[in-house]
């Protein structure tokens, strides 16, 4: 390649391979481990990371975030209490089958 050209970058998305020189990841997302990822605090939403303040149930956690549907944040994964199972996004009971995010 002549001297005087230069590469442009290429822009690869959320889930693509990933490297510091060559393909860069767009939409607000890192590349960890050679793969383009929303980094913590976000979550993706279409082809873009956008940040987060609240997760459910199952969904990644940290000490500043607030766990939903009567989910606590233990070792980074917002989980339901004992007694109470995930259910659509939230905790319930599985003997009644009722919500207990109302106790949020």
């Amino acid at each position: 390649m002549p001297e005087n050209v230069k590469e442009v970058p290429y822009y690869v998305g959320i889930g693509k391979v990933c490297d510091k020189f060559e393909r860069f990841c767009a939409g607000n997302s890192v590349c960890h481990l050679n793969v383009c990822t929303c980094p913590v605090n976000t979550k993706q939403i279409g082809r873009e990371c956008v940040p987060t303040i609240v997760a459910l149930p199952g969904e990644s956690c940290e000490l500043q975030q607030m766990c939903l549907g009567f989910s606590h944040c233990i070792d980074g994964v917002c989980r339901c209490v004992e007694g109470t199972r995930t259910y659509r996004g939230r905790c319930i009971s599985p003997t009644t089958g009722l919500s207990l995010n109302f106790m949020n």
